[in-house]
């Protein structure tokens, strides 16, 4: 599979000379290129988020590149449009490059479920995802079958896989986000969905449970959560378990701007939070999170200065 980069505003110069590292494999190409050849781009460069980018990205599903891009909350919402549709946007040239390999290799096969997997847990520079994967198996013990258990164990492990597919540079930015750029992290569970399309069949049980983890597991019960805004019975199980165990395994993480808590006072914050998580999952999360301890003792305890996730 060939990547080609369409660029605009007369910048081919200039990119074939700031592209020459990736050995040839994304090829560039004009504006008067694309209906002769049938060329069908894979970024889409712009200055800005014009019309006429967005009407091409959408028309042929290819990523935005854009260059020093600042979220506002006009370009929020023009975002959000192009999240839902599945196309991502960047704004550093590494992050486009990062982002072709990545999907080159899933186009290729050379990418199986283990591959991203590891990916994430690269990306996250801790075991976030395992951690919850593990938490959320024990849990579904306890409501499913054995084998529906092991089927949320293996979903759980892409709860956040949306990320992979947004700007590295900005998600691991060392600084507060913006109140904007808070919203904008919320487009991971899109993004979820558009790789969890590329990796698995939608006809399987898997499927379905991991894109229910994927796009729900920030839900809350009282209707507080994203990216919908569901409520109770309106979130899947699947979700409702993930994401107890998310919270919980982020509140005994050290973080940049706090350090982890230990198992009774993340308990405690998430019973205080009434209305919001399932008192039932919550009760069991106690349990068996205090006897799966060790992975958050000092020998096992991650500290994730170097990838800031505050999703």
């Amino acid at each position: 599979m060939e990547f080609y980069w369409l660029c605009l505003h007369g910048t081919y110069i200039m990119r074939k000379r700031t592209l020459s590292f990736f050995d040839g494999e994304i090829e560039l190409i004009g504006e008067h290129e694309i209906d002769g050849r049938q060329i069908i781009p894979s970024v889409i460069e712009g200055r800005d988020l014009s019309s006429e980018i967005i009407d091409l990205a959408l028309q042929y599903h290819s990523a935005i590149f854009i260059e020093s891009f600042i979220i506002d909350n006009l370009s929020l919402q023009i975002i959000k449009n192009l999240a839902i549709k599945g196309t991502p946007f960047f704004w550093t040239l590494e992050d486009v490059v990062y982002y072709l390999k990545f999907i080159k290799r899933i186009e290729d096969k050379k990418y199986s479920f283990s591959d991203v997997v590891e990916e994430i847990v690269k990306f996250e520079s801790s075991y976030h995802s395992v951690n919850v994967s593990e938490l959320s198996f024990r849990i579904a013990e306890c409501y499913c079958s054995l084998n529906t258990a092991y089927i949320i164990r293996s979903a759980a492990l892409l709860h956040d896989a949306g990320k992979l597919l947004m700007p590295r540079s900005f998600i691991n930015a060392p600084r507060w986000y913006t109140s904007t750029e808070k919203e904008y992290i919320k487009l991971h569970s899109f993004y979820g969905l558009t790789l969890l399309k590329k990796i698995c069949k939608d006809n399987t049980v898997f499927y379905q449970t991991a894109k229910d983890i994927i796009l729900y597991h920030h839900e809350r019960a009282d209707g507080s959560g994203y990216p919908y805004g569901r409520r109770g019975d309106e979130i899947p199980l699947p979700a409702k378990i993930v994401s107890a165990a998310d919270v919980y395994d982020a509140l005994r993480t050290n973080r940049p701007y706090r350090s982890a808590c230990d198992h009774d006072l993340a308990i405690t914050y998430l019973k205080g939070k009434n209305g919001i998580f399932d008192e039932k999952i919550i009760k069991i999360l106690e349990e068996v999170a205090l006897e799966n301890s060790d992975i958050w003792s000092d020998n096992h305890r991650r500290n994730n200065n170097r990838c800031i996730r505050r999703g």
